[in-house]
C-alpha cells in the first residue's frame, strides 16, 4: 500500500501578515482551513485554482468566500505550495 506525500504548506510574509485580519472571522477560518486541506491532499492542487498572467504569472488563485482570496503557487518538484496572500480580490490582484 502506497500513501502519497502530502504537500507542503509555506507562508509568505504577506500571506501571514494579512492572514491576521481574519483570524476571529469563523466563516473565513474554517473556509480557509478546509481549502488549505484540500490543497494538501490534492493530487493536482493546481486544479483548485485559476491560473494567473500577466505580473501573477505562475500564480493561483482560489475564492474561500464572496470577498476573500487565496493566492498560491504550485512548486511541484519540491511538493511545495507557496500561500502567497489572503484578502478581498482588489488587494489580492493589485499589482503595486
Amino acid at each position: 500500500m502506497t500513501s502519497e506525500v502530502k504537500w507542503i504548506l509555506v507562508q509568505s510574509r504577506q500571506y501571514e501578515k494579512h492572514r491576521k485580519r481574519y483570524q476571529h472571522d469563523q466563516n473565513v477560518s474554517k473556509t480557509l482551513c478546509e481549502r488549505l486541506k484540500s490543497l494538501q491532499d490534492a493530487k493536482d492542487p493546481e486544479r483548485l485554482g485559476d491560473i494567473k498572467v500577466g505580473p501573477l504569472n505562475g500564480a493561483y488563485g482560489t475564492r474561500l468566500l464572496k470577498s476573500v482570496r487565496l493566492l498560491f503557487m504550485v512548486d511541484s518538484g519540491a511538493k511545495i505550495i507557496r500561500l502567497l496572500d489572503i484578502g478581498d480580490h482588489k488587494n489580492v490582484y493589485s499589482h503595486d
